[in-house]
């Protein structure tokens, strides 16, 4: 027989009864939690008189968690008359105690710990009671829980301790009260930062001073190796600096980098503090693991000062360190002096005065630069000259094969330190290591053509090649330097060729557009016609860039449009199977037709001795019945063209016509030159140089320029 609480319907009752008292508990927690945020005392005590969990949530906190972030003393008396839990934390691990802290209610702290709260609870961030009272600076409070027992060294998780935090913050009071009551002054953080250092970062004077009063270790050191002597130097705070060397501190503990608070005050352009640092006995000559010394450091900074009060405070420092004592001629890492420094930095005043303390002329650095060097770098006209008057040599060659004056063109110094190089009797012809250039070279490069000149004036080898067989006049016409051209073909009779046929300034012209370099080049006897190590001549080279105005150029000076039919043995177009023309890759025509510039094309054709109908006839076949060239013309393109070259193919030439290309051929470059030595009358030279033809092309080249832009 079964009893009657194993039927179903006994079983909903008990659930049913469950449920209810629960949803009485909330009821009555609500009604109180409502209460005790109205702050009805008579309302919180009549509820408290009835019989429930006083520890229920709501809202995610107990009563007595409301009533003390209320700061009601005498409902927070009541909960824990009636048995609430004083050690209940909230979500993040704050403790009752712990907010009573956060909010200042010494009452309620009070009353939390006589009802036996923890004093040394930690929320999640590790932070205990007093360690909150430190950082919102609650003395009251903080005397509470010192006189309840509590721990004074507790950190949190980031090794903070009360002393740490309430020494950053700066309060002087709350710092005595933890010291009276036995802090460890010398507690560190995860860093080993004490407090001492932290204060004296933040510049608090009078913290400091009591914490030197309580024994702090004034050389304490950071796991960086920071002592507090660093952060007061580094961030100018000089009546703690004071204090520090004052309580026995040791100006010259470097850092795990070997840094000393004098580099540290130096790097942040503290002059004052460094002033004081020299005065209190610190080493001056104590450098970096970079062998940076102070004076280094110093002139350094003198070097990227704008203002010039704050650059002569610097230059007063760097006279202070030398009468302190600083060696002058210490060398950092790259075997730099002071005075290379100075030097590079055009600094004339520093230079001067360390050569007058006996600074060395002749030193070198780690790459065998000397200090005429670092004055070309500098590009100080001024120092130059004192480092000539000093007896520094003027031929010195680094590792990379610069001397000075290479260096000073490189550096685009003034024609007056060029020249003053120079005068000293520099030698012109020394070549960098790695790019073979002369000064002349570089300043070409540069497109210096003022030290150009000069160099060349100074008798620079104007044959001399570069690592890439370029000599200055080939750099010259690559960069367009038209005048520069024209002074060292015309006046210093310089070679219009080279001995490397891959680097010919004619080539380098042609493909550059000079027409003007071009025309200097021919009129000084230069082969337009030569051709490189791929077998083009100056013209194929321009026809291969497209450049209608080299190509005009070269064919006013009588270039041989057939040229590449006379160059012997094997040639780079010879090597495809598809060409079934000797060198039709080097062919003028071909390579017009490729950039399909119907102006180009009929520029030439106009220049021929004979029309070339073999190559014509093989261009209207590719054009016809190559797939390639289909794609890569359009129609309208390929029927101009072919219409074009049928004519030319089919028209014959008058006899005055003929006689001209004849007369044209026959005389070659530079055409103009000869032409004008012939005896014939004006009009006739003028149709023999095609000067009407030459001028509707140039006109035609400007008209497309305009439209262009």
């Amino acid at each position: 027989m079964h009893t009657c609480t194993d039927s179903p319907l006994a079983s909903s009752n008990g659930s049913g009864k469950a449920g209810f008292e629960k949803r009485e508990k909330r009821r009555n927690i609500r009604q109180l939690q409502s209460s005790i945020s109205e702050g009805n005392v008579a309302g919180v005590k009549q509820l408290l008189s009835s019989d429930f969990d006083v520890d229920f949530q709501y809202n995610s906190q107990t009563s007595l968690q409301l009533s003390v972030c209320q700061g009601n003393l005498e409902i927070c008396n009541l909960l824990i008359e009636k048995g609430a839990n004083v050690n209940q934390a909230d979500a993040n691990g704050n403790s009752l105690l712990n907010m009573a802290c956060w909010r200042g209610f010494a009452d309620i702290a009070q009353l939390l710990i006589h009802n036996g709260a923890d004093v040394d609870s930690q929320n999640e961030s590790g932070n205990t009671p007093l360690n909150v009272c430190a950082h919102k600076d609650y003395p009251p409070i903080a005397k509470i829980l010192l006189a309840s027992g509590c721990s004074l060294n507790l950190a949190n998780k980031e090794g903070h301790t009360p002393l740490y935090s309430v020494a950053e913050s700066g309060n002087v009071n709350m710092v005595q009260l933890l010291l009276d009551g036995g802090v460890d002054p010398d507690w560190g953080d995860l860093s080993f930062r004490t407090p001492l250092l932290v204060a004296a970062k933040a510049g608090h004077k009078d913290v400091v001073k009591a914490l030197i009063h309580a024994g702090a270790n004034v050389n304490s050191q950071s796991r960086q190796g920071r002592t507090a002597l660093h952060e007061a130097a580094m961030n100018g705070h000089v009546q703690v600096l004071q204090q520090l060397l004052d309580g026995k501190g040791n100006p010259d503990l470097p850092t795990v980098k070997g840094t000393t608070p004098l580099l540290e005050a130096i790097t942040k352009n503290s002059v004052e503090a460094c002033h004081i640092l020299i005065k209190y006995g610190c080493n001056v000559d104590l450098a970096d693991r970079t062998h940076c010394a102070p004076l280094h450091a110093a002139i350094r900074q003198v070097s990227l000062m704008f203002d010039p009060s704050g650059s002569a405070d610097m230059q007063g420092l760097v006279t202070a360190l030398v009468e302190a004592g600083a060696d002058i001629n210490k060398c950092d890492q790259a075997k730099w002096t002071p005075l290379y420094q100075a030097a590079s930095a055009g600094q004339l005043d520093l230079c001067k005065y360390l050569l007058e303390k006996g600074a060395k002329i002749d030193s070198l650095t780690q790459q065998g630069s000397s200090i005429l060097h670092a004055a070309a770098y500098g590009g100080n006209d001024n120092i130059v000259k004192l480092c000539l008057q000093a007896g520094c040599s003027v031929n010195t060659v680094d590792e990379l094969g610069h001397h000075p004056l290479l260096a000073a063109v490189s550096s685009r110094c003034s024609l007056q330190i060029i020249e003053s190089l120079l005068d000293e009797g520099s030698d012109v012809n020394i070549t960098n290591k790695k790019t073979k250039h002369t000064a002349l070279h570089e300043a070409i490069y540069l497109h210096d053509s003022n030290a150009g000149r000069l160099l060349i004036d100074k008798g620079s080898n104007l044959e001399l090649l570069n690592h890439e067989g370029k000599s200055p006049l080939y750099l010259a016409c690559e960069r367009g330097l038209f005048e520069t051209v024209q002074y060292m073909v015309t006046e210093k009779k310089c070679s219009t060729s080279s001995s490397d046929i891959s680097a010919l300034p004619i080539h380098a012209a042609a493909c550059h557009g000079g027409t003007s370099t071009i025309q200097v080049l021919a009129e000084a006897g230069c082969n337009i016609n030569e051709t490189n190590e791929k077998g083009e001549t100056p013209l194929a080279a321009a026809l291969a860039e497209n450049s209608f105005s080299s190509v005009r150029a070269l064919l006013q000076c009588g270039a041989d449009l057939e040229a590449q039919q006379k160059v012997k043995g094997l040639q780079l177009c010879c090597l495809y199977q598809e060409d079934p023309h000797p060198h039709l890759g080097l062919e003028p025509l071909f390579l017009a037709i490729t950039h399909k510039n119907i102006h180009m094309i009929k520029m030439l054709l106009k220049c021929y001795r004979q029309i070339p109908h073999q190559t014509i006839r093989l261009m209207e076949v590719l054009l016809k019945r190559t797939r390639e060239i289909n794609t890569h013309y359009t129609q309208t393109e390929k029927a101009g063209i072919l219409k074009l070259l049928h004519s030319s193919n089919c028209t014959p030439f008058s006899l005055s016509d003929a006689c001209r290309r004849c007369v044209r051929a026959c005389l070659s470059s530079p055409l103009q030159t000869k032409v004008k030595n012939l005896k014939v009358p004006k009009k006739v030279m003028s149709y023999i140089l095609m000067e009407e033809e030459f001028l509707e092309w140039a006109e035609l080249e400007q008209e497309s320029h305009s439209s262009y832009r």
